[in-house]
């Protein structure tokens, strides 16, 4: 049943309230600034996939451009080399080693796991499952605390402890009275959970009425949003659109339900549940009844998934139950992207 709407007056509702934005965290850098960065992504360990110049300036590293590469620079001298689609981060001088890590350079940005990064900057990193990462000041060296200048015409020199003595000084830093305290909590007080919501009413003269809720926050620790639609007429109260997304912070999976959208088959209604959220490959299940009234009641299954081949190159697919089938590819370069795609209807045989 179509709603005829002559003119409709949209009343935007915001409930004020504090919000965490899911594609954004909170870095504390301890004796330094708070700053918040962008996420492009969340590896399969939950650490955040992030813009390494948003947080250079504070952490005293060097990111430099330049053909097929970028190079990181750290404040002691050590260089590494970084090139998009590897798996770690080469040594070029006085780096101590190459740094396991995943890379991706995109639009002349360099993104590191915040792992990584802590490591280049010497630090600790502590990761809070609701959006804040603390970066700690790194253990200190041998080095670094017998760094004293000493007076002219001296020489400074160590002497190592025995093997006894290293165990009898260990045993007396266990004894009772003497517990050692870290100087910031690993396990961190979880943060009041919030949820934003924006309410809508709508109202054609002498017509229906309209109504819209949105919301996004997080409940019991899962990122949570919701999207409902809905109208008021002769007909009495029409559900338009409705849906739910709940994943957890990680974002390793996610539950979707409500009005979906297939590539294959189009908008239906059902339940989807996805995975692999973090990694090239992304797969998904669904289970949905298409809301064409002319379409097959029954419900249909499908599956798909998306494959990162490269870099540049992606590849889709999904197919369903009662035969529909989709196929997608996509090479992208720069700022310019190629796609192309063949669907077949399942229902009509449309192909």
């Amino acid at each position: 049943m179509l709603v005829r709407w002559t003119a409709v007056l949209l009343l935007l509702l915001l409930v004020p309230c504090q919000s965490e934005a899911a594609d954004a965290w909170v870095v504390v850098i301890v004796g330094g600034p708070e700053i918040v960065v962008p996420v492009a992504s969340v590896t399969d360990e939950g650490v955040p996939l992030v813009d390494a110049a948003a947080l250079a300036g504070a952490l005293d590293l060097t990111i430099v451009p330049a053909s097929g590469y970028m190079l990181v620079r750290d404040g002691r001298g050590g260089e590494w080399r970084a090139v998009d689609g590897s798996s770690s981060l080469n040594e070029v001088a006085g780096a101590g080693g190459s740094i396991p890590s995943f890379v991706r350079i995109r639009d002349a940005a360099l993104h590191l796991p915040l792992s990584t990064i802590a490591r280049l900057a010497h630090k600790q990193l502590l990761l809070d499952p609701v959006g804040r990462a603390y970066l700690l000041p790194g253990p200190s060296t041998a080095a670094d605390r017998h760094s004293e200048t000493a007076p002219p015409g001296w020489e400074s020199f160590t002497v190592e402890k025995t093997l006894a003595e290293k165990q009898e000084a260990e045993r007396l830093d266990e004894s009772p009275g003497q517990v050692p305290r870290p100087e910031l909590r690993e396990v961190l007080p979880a943060r009041h959970e919030s949820m934003q919501v924006q309410l809508g009413v709508g109202s054609a003269a002498g017509a229906d009425w309209a109504g819209e809720i949105d919301a996004t926050g997080t409940i019991g620790g899962y990122r949570t949003s919701g999207l409902l639609f809905a109208t008021v007429g002769a007909q009495g109260v029409e559900y338009r659109n409705a849906t739910l997304l709940v994943q957890p912070s990680k974002q390793a999976w996610a539950l979707q339900t409500g009005d979906l959208l297939s590539e294959a088959r189009g908008i239906g209604r059902g339940v989807r549940f996805s995975w692999g959220l973090n990694s090239r490959w992304h797969q998904r299940v669904s289970m949905e009844r298409s809301r064409d009234e002319f379409a097959s009641p029954a419900g249909v299954a499908s599956y798909g998934a998306e494959l990162a081949v490269s870099s540049a190159v992606m590849a889709a697919g999904e197919t369903a139950s009662d035969g529909s089938l989709f196929l997608k590819g996509r090479y992208g370069q720069g700022s310019a992207t190629l796609d192309g795609f063949w669907r077949r209807g399942g229902a009509r045989g449309v192909t």
